[in-house]
Formats: C-alpha cells, structure tokens, sequence
C-alpha cells in the first residue's frame, strides 16, 4: 500500500458508513488534487466514490469552504442522540404513551415530530394483542405438549414406512376429535351493525346500535365436537338444579357427552377436551373410562391448539348475519326455542370444507407454539 494510501485511510478510517467527511479529509482530497493525483487515486485512498471526490472539489472551488453546506428544508429539530435516546425508551418501555414520551425525552416537539422519527425506524403504536395469561409454567406444559405429539408424528411416519401401513388409521393428533363449549347469546356481545337509513334519521332509537350494559335475554350454552370429514350434533346442556345457582356441572357435561359424543365417536381415535374443572371431575373421568375413550392430557390455557376455537366464531358470525331478528327475541320458552332452532340450523350450514381446514392445520398451530416457546400465538 503506498504511503498515500495510508495516509488517506489515517485521515478517513473512522469514517462511518454513508457518513460527511470531516473536513480535514476534505482539506487533504483538495490538495491531493493540487498535487496532481487522479479523482480515482484519490477515492481509492479515502475510502469514497469517485463522484464524492468531484462534488467536493466543486463544492471547494464554488464556496472555497471545507464545511458542508445548509441542508434544503426546514432544519431539524432533534439532535442524533436525542433520536437515540427516544428510540431506546421505546424499546425499552413499549407501552409509553406519547405524552410520556415527550417529557421524559425533555426536547419540547410535537407528536408529530416523535411519530417522524419512530417512523423511519419501522416503528408505530399498535393495538396490543388480546390473549389469555400465560404463566412460565403453562408455557413450559404447552411446549412440552408440541414436543411430544411432533416427536409421535414422527415415530408414526417411520412405522409407515416401515410397515407400509395405513397412515390415516393411526391414532394421531391429526385424526383427534376436537371439543369444546361455547356460551351464544342472541345479542352478540360487540355489535357491529349496518343499517340502510336517512341521514336524518341519524339517532332514531330503532336505528341506533345498542350497546346493552345488562345480560341478553337469552343465552344458550352450547357443546359440540369436529374431526377431520365430521362433526357432532349440536348439544344445548342442560342446567344442574343440584350445582350451586342452578349452573353448569359435571354432570351437564355428561349428560352432553351421552348425546353427542357416543354416537358419533371413533372408536380408538383422541378425544380432546379442556381442562375446565367440569371436565376434570372423578366421575367425568370415571365415564370415559367406562366407554373406553382416550382422552387426550391437554395443555392449560391453549385455545390456540384447539381449531374448533375459530369454528365457534363462524356459527356465531353465521347465526347473527343470517337471522337478524334474534335481537327482538326474549327470555320465553316459545322464543327459547326460536333461538335454539336457529343455532343449529346454523351448526348444520357451516361447510365441512371450514372445519377440515381448521383441522388441517394443527401441524402449523404445533410449529407456532414450538417457535414461540410455549408462549403466545397467532390462532
């Protein structure tokens, strides 16, 4: 390397990426010039394009100064470590509000003017994700989970291979039978509604959309179960009138499984449930011993990992847009009735295309909670 080459990268060395040169590098390219050095040698040596080296020795020539020039524009009001400092108590702090932002950051601009910077940096205020809690502990069971039905899917494919069996009339997750409960009111509880209207009649009082502050007139709770190629029938569970308030207990729950379960269950296939405490009860345990039905010893807190999850939010989506008078319905028996006729004419409408998909895609809801630890989600 020739010594002006050296000289050139001592002057220029520290020089950031896409960064001014100082001016002492600029007083340097200006007299190497004079010394008859090439714009080529002289890029070469400072570590810069050639068109650098020519604008500054324009800019030399035209303003015979080695600083650089006022920008176009209107000047900036943050220094650079001011930028820094709000991007890293953004960080640092991701559910600051902008307020809080402004004093702490002690510069005196505008919202407008943090939003400019948080902005180049691919950074905006979103609404936070609704999920359920997750302790350390559930995420370690959630994991564990994942692990062991992703090692057995394994194990099940070289059993496959090796027998050249039939992969499909192997127990698996896959070929489980997904269940849950699911609380359908005949007012949804977040109203969304459209309604064709004069502009006049902005606030008519059978025009606006309510939002009711009371329990719904009705509401029914619900149990069903899908598969890959089927579903259950709908069952509408029965009260306890022995369970504290004349609520939901075990043996609801088994009365449900009696009706919709023991017709339609595969024999030697997983039966998937939650662990709410109705479930988990000695007796619920008892029956389905009874009966012979493995069930599946599932993960708390993962309604991610259970896709009749999004099939509830169908029927409901479904029932309200295709029955729009379930709002006019009350607490009678005769209107009960309306209601329940309703519900499952929609449970026997939802395409069996939606819930082979939603069932599908348990290799992917697995790989989700493999990558996020444990942790959360997007099902």
């Amino acid at each position: 390397m020739s010594d002006f080459r050296i000289f050139g990268t001592e002057i220029s060395g520290n020089r950031g990426q896409k960064r001014e040169l100082s001016s002492d590098a600029r007083v340097a390219i200006v007299t190497a010039k004079k010394l008859g050095k090439s714009k080529n040698e002289i890029a070469k040596a400072f570590g810069c394009s050639p068109s650098t080296v020519l604008r500054t020795l324009q800019r030399y020539h035209q303003h015979q100064t080695f600083k650089s020039l006022p920008r176009k524009g209107r000047p900036q009001k943050l220094t650079r470590s001011e930028k820094r400092y709000i991007i890293s108590m953004v960080k640092r702090f991701p559910r600051i509000s902008y307020k809080a932002l402004i004093r702490d950051a002690n510069t005196g601009v505008s919202k407008s003017t943090i939003r400019r910077v948080l902005r180049n940096h691919y950074r905006r205020k979103w609404i936070a994700m609704k999920r359920i809690p997750l302790t350390q502990e559930s995420a370690r069971a959630r994991l564990s989970f994942v692990r062991y039905w992703r090692s057995r899917a394994q194990e099940l494919v070289e059993v496959w291979l090796l027998e050249v069996g039939d992969l499909v009339s192997l127990a698996d997750l896959h070929q489980s039978h997904f269940s849950d409960e699911s609380s359908i009111q005949n007012t949804p509880n977040n109203p969304n509604a459209y309604v064709f209207r004069l502009p006049a009649f902005k606030y008519a009082p059978h025009l606006v959309n309510l939002k009711p502050h009371v329990k719904a007139d009705i509401s029914i709770m619900v149990w069903g179960m899908v598969w890959k190629g089927g579903r259950s029938p709908l069952v509408i569970m029965e009260r306890d009138i022995e369970a504290a308030r004349n609520g939901y207990s075990a043996n609801s729950y088994i009365w449900a499984l009696e009706e919709g379960l023991l017709s339609t269950y595969r024999p030697g296939y997983p039966f998937q449930q939650d662990n709410a405490s109705i479930h988990t009860a000695r007796k619920v345990k008892d029956w389905f011993e009874e009966h012979g039905i493995w069930v599946i010893d599932w993960p708390p807190h993962s309604p991610d990992l259970n896709p009749i999850e999004h099939i509830w939010k169908a029927l409901k989506d479904q029932l309200y847009r295709n029955n729009p008078y379930l709002d006019f319905l009350r607490g009678s028996e005769a209107d009960i009735q309306v209601f329940a006729k309703a519900l499952q004419d929609t449970w026997d409408s939802l395409p069996q295309a939606l819930i082979d998909r939603l069932v599908d895609s348990m290799p992917s809801r697995l790989q989700a909670v493999h990558q996020a630890r444990g942790w959360y989600t997007k099902y």
